[in-house]
């Protein structure tokens, strides 16, 4: 069993909007991105944000492109706590305790928590479960 990642471990492992990005281009196109409209994998970096402009077929796209992150503004390490906070609580996280601990609205935590559950429960992509899954039930 893997040991926990602690808030302060994920501060550590992401303290910028950078290692953010970093972390999402590792996971997502193994450390090369890889256009999303055509597939192509040379590319441009755009200064000042987190995109990529395409030498193939020139269109700008982003690690949030495609993905539940795409069309929010908030930025992705918000993202990424949020979803590593309602992966990680014992009896799962209401939208009003995710917004306390974001610092968000609670209409925001409501949209950010359904996005992540809609990804996790998504069969057309395969959503985020699936292979081995280790689930553990209390016992009272």
């Amino acid at each position: 069993m893997k040991k926990l990642m602690s808030i302060l471990d994920f501060y550590k492992r992401f303290p910028t909007e950078q290692d953010c990005i970093d972390f999402v281009v590792q996971e997502r196109w193994n450390g090369t991105p890889k256009c999303t409209h055509c597939g192509y994998s040379k590319h441009y970096t755009v200064k000042g944000s987190m995109g990529f402009k395409c030498a193939s077929c020139r269109k700008r796209f982003s690690v949030r492109h495609g993905t539940i992150m795409e069309g929010s503004k908030l930025p992705l390490q918000m993202w990424l706590l949020a979803i590593y906070l309602m992966t990680t609580a014992r009896k799962g996280i209401s939208s009003v305790q995710l917004a306390k601990e974001l610092g968000v609205t609670q209409k925001t935590a409501w949209f950010m928590a359904n996005r992540i559950r809609e990804a996790c429960t998504d069969t057309e992509t395969g959503g985020l479960l699936g292979g081995e899954v280790e689930v553990r039930e209390l016992i009272a």
